[in-house]
């Protein structure tokens, strides 16, 4: 398959070099500046891979695409990763009809992949509670204690209440807050890297001119010394 050149990135609040990814059919690699969609299941992953079936990327930003048949509302996104060797935040979200209104998920975050607090999960979001007093999240955003809690980026622009909160995006001193409301779904382990597994709700993505949504993986922990490795995307419609 041809690759296809893609338009200038639509981040024009950010000016980090960005690299365009794609998804091959049925390839067992990452290919820059190309376009298709793979429909696989994390059952259906090998067990291991080899560091050949992962891409090195050092940029802050990375954009990859995925066709749409019909109309879709659900997309089961499987993204294999090696972390970066210092510590590092990444996201993955896709470009809005809103493009001001950008949705994400934090995909890795390492004081969240150790936090032991207890926590509440509804629908993509999970409330880690240093000491539970929430029933619900729909409480926790309904009335949002006054200070002492941190939330994705995104959140508090989706919630106008959640004005006094620390970011995730940021690595966090945790003895400032009691609760962090967060899209962080934990990876699962494998022998020598993670699997990102996760259903998202793509009802509201902006398709190109060729019915394609513009997906992004972003870190701003990333650079040329502290690089992250991804392997094939995979991205199922499946309503």
């Amino acid at each position: 398959m041809n690759p296809r050149q893609t338009k200038p990135s639509s981040f024009p609040s950010l000016s980090f070099p960005i690299l365009a990814l794609a998804l091959f059919f049925g390839l067992g690699v990452v290919a820059t500046q190309t376009q298709a969609l793979i429909k696989q299941t994390h059952q259906d992953l090998p067990s291991a891979f080899s560091s050949q079936d992962f891409i090195t990327h050092t940029q802050s930003v990375v954009l990859f695409y995925s066709k749409v048949l019909l109309h879709r509302t659900q997309a089961q996104i499987t993204l294999p990763f090696i972390p970066p060797p210092d510590p590092a935040i990444i996201y993955v979200g896709f470009t809005p009809k809103d493009s001001l209104q950008r949705s994400e998920y934090l995909i890795y975050h390492p004081q969240l992949d150790q936090l032991t607090w207890d926590y509440l999960s509804q629908d993509s979001l999970r409330l880690y509670q240093k000491t539970p007093s929430y029933d619900s999240i729909s409480d926790f955003i309904s009335n949002p204690p006054p200070t002492r809690y941190a939330t994705d980026l995104h959140l508090n622009r989706q919630y106008p209440q959640l004005t006094h909160a620390g970011a995730t995006n940021e690595f966090l001193d945790l003895t400032q807050y009691d609760y962090i409301l967060t899209s962080y779904q934990p990876s699962t382990p494998q022998s020598n890297y993670f699997i990102y597994q996760n259903t998202i709700d793509v009802s509201n993505a902006q398709l190109n001119d060729i019915n394609e949504i513009e997906w992004y993986l972003r870190s701003f922990q990333v650079t040329t010394q502290n690089p992250y490795q991804v392997g094939k995307i995979n991205i199922e419609f499946i309503q």
